[in-house]
């Protein structure tokens, strides 16, 4: 290496040393466009959201089956304390 220099030699076949100097002939079918980039990717944006919300919606679900879960028991069990008091009431007051 010489003083001054900086090596960034590559095992990369595919970068030679005029891999980046070199012309590259851009006619064809196969290149990239404005119009196809922005359609892909509001694609891909419809295809995120729709998983997304939808992922949501599930997780809001079975929050709310978890809390009518969890509120039907606690009720049920709060009620029927309250009965077994009341019934307990009744049998010492005899």
């Amino acid at each position: 290496m010489a003083a001054g220099r900086l090596s960034l030699r590559s095992g990369n076949p595919v970068l030679r040393a005029d891999t980046f100097t070199r012309d590259v002939d851009m006619a064809g079918d196969n290149v990239m466009t404005i119009g196809g980039t922005v359609n892909k990717t509001a694609l891909a944006l419809i295809i995120l959201v729709a998983a997304g919300s939808w992922t949501w919606k599930q997780a809001v679900l079975l929050r709310l089956v978890e809390s009518q879960l969890h509120h039907s028991t606690v009720s049920a069990y709060l009620e029927r304390r309250t009965l077994v008091e009341d019934s307990l009431l009744i049998l010492t007051s005899w």
